[in-house]
């Protein structure tokens, strides 16, 4: 509680510090957002919502706590798929705004890759997933079982080279490389984590995540 007090009396030290028209968060789940955006309801600053990320908990648990403990002023939406998702999941539709994102427009226009008839030969690219923020012990086990599985099955279809792509806030590499110590597979394993995706992709013949 004396970190969360200390890191609120920051947030509007700064804000009193700064002027700012709008504050755009890019997650939803951690104390500091809350904190930040009480600080910025004290000072009548609005609060947009652009989400860095697909979203951990599904797009109803993410309304939740858009229209509940982070009441944010308006949602931007990646695009019609991710406005809609958010409408369905009851966001009302004046607050939410298609503006692109642009960690993920660079990457249009998709090219178009050919089939791949096996991972038999291939470079394949694994996503690790990102925990909910604050959860620590227990979700340990099922980041375990996901890589585990992942990597052997993709060993024994013969895969060429595995790039398994953490999520770069995270520092979790000691634990994968850990993990990939107790395996026995021949395919190599490749860590990537401050790379950036784009190069990730160009490096794979298709992705797992």
């Amino acid at each position: 509680l004396r970190v969360f007090a200390l890191k609120s009396i920051a947030w509007r030290r700064l804000l009193e510090k700064t002027l700012l028209d709008i504050v755009l968060l890019p997650q939803e789940i951690s104390p500091d957002a809350l904190l930040l955006r009480e600080a910025c309801r004290a000072r009548n600053i609005p609060v947009w919502f652009l989400n860095h990320g697909y979203p951990a908990g599904g797009y109803r648990f993410e309304e939740n706590l858009i229209c509940g403990d982070l009441d944010v002023d308006r949602v931007l939406a990646w695009g019609p798929g991710d406005a809609a998702n958010y409408q369905a999941a009851g966001v009302p539709l004046e607050r939410v705004t298609v503006t692109g994102n642009p960690a993920f427009d660079e990457f249009l226009p998709l090219r178009k890759h050919g089939p791949v008839p096996s991972p038999a030969g291939a470079r394949v690219l694994v996503m690790a997933y990102a925990r909910p923020y604050g959860m620590a012990a227990y979700m340990d086990d099922n980041e375990e079982k996901y890589f585990s599985d992942v990597v052997s099955l993709l060993d024994r279809l013969g895969a060429a080279r595995v790039l398994f792509k953490l999520h770069p806030g995270l520092p979790r590499m000691g634990f994968y490389r850990r993990l990939h110590e107790k395996l026995r597979v021949r395919c190599p394993v490749e860590f990537l984590q401050d790379e950036p995706f784009n190069a990730a992709l160009e490096r794979c013949d298709f992705a797992v995540g």
